[in-house]
């Protein structure tokens, strides 16, 4: 069966293209705005990780990143053989921060931030300290887990 007219004009099928077009171009640069000011929930992240032996061999003064959840975490074991556990996201920008073992400091190298090894700020602009967490010890590693989080114990 042959068609004598057409369903769309060109016209039309021009017209509806161009605001497809339109739309999405104005999806494309609306949407990060509307996200930026719109409050979401921020993911809380786990609240506790295993670090396998493998991964906790360290030698005194150094320091080691670690994942903890979608944000890194700082390792550090100090010369007198005591393990700390940080979150190793500046206060400041939120720049990865590290262990420089020559100063026995923590070092945020966006802006020159400094904390000592309990993660308390020093130096800098970083208005607060690091968060801190919980290390215990278990045979197949190091448990760290959010300061203030109850472990679940089996009955």
């Amino acid at each position: 069966m042959k068609l004598t007219e057409s369903l769309m004009t060109r016209r039309e099928f021009i017209r509806g293209w161009m605001i497809s077009m339109a739309s999405f171009f104005a999806g494309s640069v609306f949407y990060p705005f509307f996200r930026f000011l719109t409050p979401r929930e921020m993911d809380a992240g786990p609240s506790e990780i295993k670090l396998p032996l493998a991964e906790c061999n360290l030698a005194p003064n150094t320091g080691k990143i670690f994942p903890f959840g979608r944000k890194p975490g700082l390792l550090i074991v100090t010369e007198q053989g005591e393990w700390i556990a940080l979150n190793a996201v500046c206060t400041h920008f939120e720049c990865t921060v590290h262990y420089d073992a020559v100063t026995r400091q923590i070092v945020c190298p966006c802006h020159q931030g400094f904390y000592d090894v309990y993660g308390k700020n020093i130096k800098g602009p970083p208005p607060r300290p690091l968060e801190r967490y919980e290390i215990t010890r278990d045979i197949a590693g190091l448990v760290i887990s959010k300061p203030g989080k109850k472990k679940e114990t089996k009955k």
